[in-house]
């Protein structure tokens, strides 16, 4: 089911001199471009020469060249600054909420592409349907299984519980359209600051009393996957940017959709806070993203600009991680 939408176009087109250095940086992939763009071709020429099945077949492989789109998800603990990151790489400062108390609950798929249209700029979110919600009730999703197969009874009973309140803060908050709204879809020919942040921004703590307004949060914890599709000319091929919420997110439902992420991209970005250097969570974090076959890790530190001495910090936090990451058996190509 489709959403009431206004037709309004979101100017997602950065100054001359932003659009130039959001282009830079993308060298190391022009081997796979021209490789792609030959074996396109060939596939056009076997398909002309081919019988109908061969045709058939080369076209499908055709398209899906065409159209194929890398993903990198960004992960990191609360507030290490990884949606300013996300909107800074995009080149759209502001474009997704970073500077509000409600902080990202949901998984925001940023699909960039160089070939589309900027009309054709739109949003869509999906949200849980009544099934997942029984599941997250019973059995508390995957972190609760988890933590039943390590008897961790505790910790079982909270996720439960949790889960409990935010069903029951969805149904004082959105009455009775709740059980409508679930398993609902919910798409729109644009997107702006005020639309993402009523599907994708919840409380500062869950477990405070936090009030959304009409628009603040409305639909966050009902919201299981939020897409934007923007027009990026300045990239050199369609790439998928994922912002996920904290992993020590107080909601362990949330920390829960951020490990499912994970396993939907082959490059996984964590973020982490000059000033928080490397934690116990982000170092399981990071060995957990490294077991799991054929997945890059890249450590990124953020916010060097509120340390004190840049300049003689920066080595000394670079030379921590390394050793951190060797003491504690970590990916070493990290």
């Amino acid at each position: 089911m489709n959403a009431d939408t206004t037709i309004v176009t979101a100017d997602a087109s950065p100054a001359g001199g932003d659009a130039q250095l959001l282009a830079r940086g993308f060298e190391g992939l022009q081997p796979y471009l021209q490789q792609s763009k030959g074996l396109r071709q060939a596939l056009v020429r076997l398909g002309k020469i081919g019988d109908k099945a061969t045709n058939r077949a080369a076209r499908k492989l055709h398209h899906q060249l065409k159209n194929a789109e890398p993903s990198i998800t960004m992960i990191g603990q609360v507030k290490a600054g990884k949606t300013s990151l996300v909107n800074a790489m995009v080149g759209l400062p502001g474009l997704l909420p970073a500077d509000v108390n409600p902080w990202t609950s949901v998984v925001t798929s940023l699909h960039l592409n160089p070939h589309t249209a900027p009309e054709d700029d739109r949003a869509s979110f999906r949200f849980f349907d009544m099934e997942e919600w029984s599941r997250l009730l019973d059995r508390g999703g995957r972190i609760g299984e988890l933590a039943a197969r390590a008897g961790a009874e505790d910790e079982l009973e909270r996720v439960r519980e949790q889960v409990i309140e935010m069903r029951e803060k969805s149904r004082k908050r959105l009455g009775d359209k709740f059980e409508l709204l679930l398993g609902q879809q919910h798409d729109y020919n644009y997107f702006d600051g005020d639309l993402i942040e009523r599907y994708v921004c919840l409380g500062d703590d869950f477990e405070e009393d936090f009030e959304t307004s009409q628009a603040q949060g409305r639909f966050a914890d009902i919201t299981k996957a939020a897409e934007l599709f923007v027009h990026r000319p300045e990239f050199p091929m369609p790439l998928c940017i994922r912002d996920t919420p904290g992993v020590n997110d107080t909601f362990m439902i949330r920390e829960q959709i951020t490990i499912r992420a994970i396993r939907e991209s082959r490059l996984c970005v964590v973020v982490l806070a000059a000033h928080q250097a490397l934690s116990s969570v982000d170092l399981a974090l990071i060995r957990m993203i490294a077991n799991v076959k054929s997945r890059e890790v890249i450590i990124v530190v953020n916010r060097i600009d509120e340390l004190s001495d840049p300049v003689n910090q920066i080595p000394e936090i670079r030379d921590s991680i390394r050793q951190t990451l060797t003491e504690h058996d970590g990916p070493s190509e990290a």
